[in-house]
């Protein structure tokens, strides 16, 4: 056991900030002060005599002798913080990490050594928070999907130093980030040239208003040129004494979910317009068929007048000018009814390719010769359920708007081709359902359309041509035919680059079956019974005089419950029922199916201004009736009439 020292030596302890110990030249504790006692945990002079080792954990013994051996050649003091780093061992027998600096120290003792021990578990709690930073700020910068970035403007917004721009810049725009600190012009440079206005104003709204802006804007990403879209978001960078000296920010490239979102609104301008259209088409179809009734009174009035008036009478001129008008009126809410898709047809199975061979002739006498025509039958194509009628107006209509947009020449391409539509085909274009369909194109080189004139391209009445050149119902009656047919159809147009007009026609399997109208021919009158029940008080009259003119003795009913009446007090026999589709109370069909029963074997002819497989309502046709559309004239109802009778029953 060492002497006690003198007490100067003891005062001098207690000054140092640290734990510090005096060792003896056999490494022994002949001195420790209160702050050695408490970091080893030992009571006062407990620590007095004990081996320096004893201080230390097995492991750290051979460091400690190598390390107090170099001391003892060098005598050279070491201050704290570049002594020895390791474990120290407590009087409970815990380590805690410390920092051991030695010293030599004279006294009347000798040469002693001055071990100054710094409690170093602070410093690594914060060193190990400060690494946890780092780590966590380098996960953040190098890692994250946005650009971070901070640029000093030096007295210039614009063209200022890049201090800092993190590694999602490569990813960003193809570009290091060295490449962009070693130009700071860069950055701007490869931004969009439409898009160099708002970014300026949106970097001097920043420095001078001192306030967080955010922007969107286009950058060309490296090499290939492509452009891709930014959110930027951009802080004000201030010094210490509150001037600004540039600016921080984020930039994220949207161009994914930008592309996503152009994709959303232009399928909900589909649907849209695809409503549009359904609305308009519910209101053409509505106004056509009151427009047909009045029509019908019309054609029917100058029958039956004409019917009584000579030859040479002057009034027979305007009597045949106005039925003539009417037949007019008559053709323009027939094209009111395609687009509305409630005109009569008659479908069939067709091979396209061989009925369009058939229209050739007539498609190049209706284009004009500085046109070139050129047709592109697919092989083998599939045959499709339409009325050839139809086909024949869709195909004349699109050749007449082709030559109508190439008024200096051009060329027309008509093609056939099988296609199957897919789930992402159809996914992308609204409306649209998989499938196999016939694909009927027809490409102009003409001027084109824009975007506003390209949406209401198929809307009836709307046309670009100067007043008296159309009408507007071309384009509308193809839509309406095309849908009527459960196709799909899409136009492809810009100005000075044409336009091209794809329709699908769904593949037919051979087993489709829809009525279709009486052939239309003069043919005799009758003498049978026909009910006649019409809730129009005008149209029911014209239809009478017309029927009693071609010899049928005449019932009539003004609505569905008049006529069942009147069935159950007739008891003689009633041949045929002529009745209207859509009234009050209920329709011709539930009115027909009501009496058949009452009188088995009376025959059914509907009539309506709508067409025979659009009936309201979903109503079906039953075998055993007939159809006749509206306007007529007397030949048409004769020969509606006539047919039904004559069917088998």
């Amino acid at each position: 056991m060492s002497t006690r020292l003198a007490v100067d030596a003891q005062e001098i302890l207690k000054l140092l900030p640290d734990a510090a110990l005096l060792v003896q030249a056999d490494g022994l504790v002949c001195a420790a002060n209160a702050h050695a006692e408490s970091l080893f945990g030992y009571k006062p002079d407990a620590l007095l005599g004990q081996p320096i080792e004893s201080l230390l954990p097995e492991q750290f013994r051979a460091a400690h002798r190598t390390h107090r051996t170099q001391f003892d050649v060098a005598m050279t003091p070491r201050p704290m913080g570049t002594g020895l780093e390791l474990l120290a061992r407590r009087s409970d027998a815990s380590d805690v990490r410390v920092d051991v600096s030695l010293s030599p120290f004279a006294c009347e003792q000798g040469q002693l050594v001055l071990a100054c021990v710094r409690d170093m578990t602070e410093h690594a709690r914060l060193v190990s928070t400060l690494r946890e930073r780092d780590e966590w700020y380098r996960l953040v910068v190098e890692t994250g999907s946005e650009v971070i970035y901070r640029l000093l403007v030096n007295g210039d917004p614009l063209r200022g130093s890049l201090e800092f721009v993190s590694p999602q810049c490569e990813r960003l725009t193809g570009r290091t980030p060295q490449e962009f600190l070693d130009d700071p012009n860069l950055w701007m440079e490869s931004i969009h040239p439409d898009d160099k206005a708002a970014v300026f104003e949106t970097v001097h709204r920043i420095l001078t208003q001192r306030v967080e802006a955010s922007g969107y804007y286009r950058i060309r990403k490296h090499p290939t040129g492509e452009y891709r879209w930014v959110a930027d978001r951009a802080v004000p960078l201030l010094d210490r004494e509150g001037r600004v000296v540039g600016y921080q920010g984020t930039a994220r490239d949207i161009t994914d979910s930008r592309h996503a979102e152009e994709e959303r609104q232009r399928l909900s301008d589909q649907l849209r317009q695809a409503q549009k259209m359904e609305a308009i088409g519910r209101l053409a179809g509505g106004v056509a068929h009151d427009f047909n009734n009045m029509l019908t009174v019309i054609l029917g009035s100058c029958d039956s007048a004409l019917l009584d008036i000579e030859p040479g009478n002057p009034a027979r001129r305007d009597l045949e000018e106005i039925a003539d008008a009417g037949k007019r009126a008559a053709s323009l809410t027939h094209r009111l009814l395609a687009f509305s898709r409630k005109q009569a047809i008659a479908p069939r199975v067709l091979d396209v390719n061989a009925h369009l061979k058939t229209l050739t002739a007539l498609v190049r006498r209706t284009i004009s010769e500085n046109i070139d025509i050129a047709f592109s039958f697919g092989e083998t194509l599939w045959p499709v359920c339409i009325d050839p009628g139809q086909l024949d107006q869709v195909v004349l209509n699109l050749a007449v708007n082709a030559r109508d947009a190439m008024p200096a020449g051009g060329s027309l391409t008509l093609q056939t081709m099988n296609v199957t539509l897919d789930e992402k085909f159809c996914k992308a274009h609204a409306g649209f359902l998989p499938g196999e369909y016939v694909q009927l194109s027809l490409k102009d080189t003409g001027c084109g359309m824009d975007p506003d004139t390209l949406m209401h391209a198929f809307e009836p009445f709307f046309t670009t041509k100067p007043q008296g050149q159309g009408t507007g119902l071309g384009l509308a009656s193809v839509y309406g035919i095309v849908k009527q047919n459960h196709g799909f159809i899409q136009v492809d147009s810009g100005l000075d680059r044409g336009t091209t007009v794809d329709m699908y026609l769904p593949r037919s399997r051979g087993d489709e079956h829809k009525p279709s109208a009486p052939p239309k021919r003069a043919v005799p009158g009758g003498h049978e019974t026909v009910l006649l029940v019409e809730d129009n008080d005008r149209v029911r009259l014209v239809t009478r005089r017309l029927l009693e003119r071609l010899g049928y003795n005449v019932l009539e009913a003004a609505s569905p419950a008049a006529a069942l009446a009147l069935c159950a007090t007739h008891e003689s026999e009633i041949h045929l029922l002529l009745t209207d589709l859509v009234m009050p109370q209920k329709s011709g069909v539930e009115l027909s199916e009501e009496i058949t029963v009452m009188k088995p074997g009376m025959h059914v002819l509907l009539m309506s201004g709508y067409a025979a497989d659009v009936l309201p309502g979903g109503s079906q046709l039953r075998e055993g009736m007939h159809y006749l559309q509206k306007p007529f004239e007397q030949s048409s109802l004769a020969s509606a009439v006539r047919h039904a009778l004559d069917a088998a029953s």
